[in-house]
């Protein structure tokens, strides 16, 4: 009975699954990197203002660092032509400028309407865990 000898293909895919296997394992992947600059003037444009960065990855801020890359709807305007409601949610102003990995985040938003009150709230969450105790005024 003749004995079965492989293929060159089939020697080439176990070739190369192993190569790929190999490379897969032999360096940890990089976390992704955010580096960002927040400012709030909770009683508008022309008021006190905090400031404070924001960067990850942070051996502090673990799961905050999780949040804002797992929120890929961060830092985004409403939708153009989008219908929001016209309720009006104070003067507070929130500014980010930086970038979430390869994203660069130049964002303002305040809380005019109802659209922008959820941005406002979603994306404050997100970097409030950054802000130290005692942040600048001006």
């Amino acid at each position: 009975m003749p004995i079965a000898t492989p293929t060159l293909s089939a020697v080439i895919a176990i070739g190369a699954v192993a190569v790929l296997t190999a490379c897969g394992s032999s360096s940890p992947a990089t976390p992704p990197q955010a580096s960002l600059r927040v400012m709030l003037e909770p009683t508008g444009a022309d008021g006190p203002h905090s400031t404070w960065a924001v960067a990850c990855p942070s051996a502090t801020q673990t799961a905050a660092c999780a949040r804002l890359f797992a929120t890929t709807e961060a830092f985004t305007p409403p939708p153009a032509n989008g219908a929001c409601t016209m309720i009006y949610g104070g003067p507070q102003v929130l500014s980010v400028t930086g970038n979430v990995g390869d994203r660069r985040v130049t964002y303002h938003t305040g809380r005019t309407n109802g659209c922008q009150i959820a941005d406002y709230e979603r994306d404050l969450a997100l970097v409030a865990p950054f802000r130290p105790s005692a942040t600048s005024s001006g």
